[in-house]
């Protein structure tokens, strides 16, 4: 089977969650699970309010931004801009672009 997403939740409008989200494989007769990936090493909340236009926050365990930040930008209709080791990028609903 492929990669169950298992996704940190909130009851807060307010609360961004960029950490806290796993990606499970489980065996095909779904009493194992085969592999565990994390998507951050924290459960990092960021908070949006009226007056907020962007978030930002850095990502150390991959190269580019990964689905999770898709994930938050379109949940909360926010661009986040993400650091990582290849530079700044911007995920603005499900686009992502290299800041330049």
């Amino acid at each position: 089977m492929g990669g169950l997403p298992v996704l940190a939740a909130t009851t807060n409008p307010k609360a961004v969650l960029l950490g806290g989200h796993h990606r499970l494989t489980i065996s095909a007769n779904g009493h194992e699970v085969l592999e565990k990936r994390a998507f951050s090493n924290t459960c990092l909340t960021l908070k949006k309010d009226a007056a907020v236009a962007a978030l930002y926050a850095t990502h150390v365990l991959d190269p580019y931004p990964v689905e999770t930040h898709v994930f938050a930008s379109l949940l909360h209709h926010v661009p986040i801009y993400i650091g990582t080791e290849n530079g700044m990028f911007v995920v603005e609903g499900k686009a992502i672009r290299k800041d330049e």
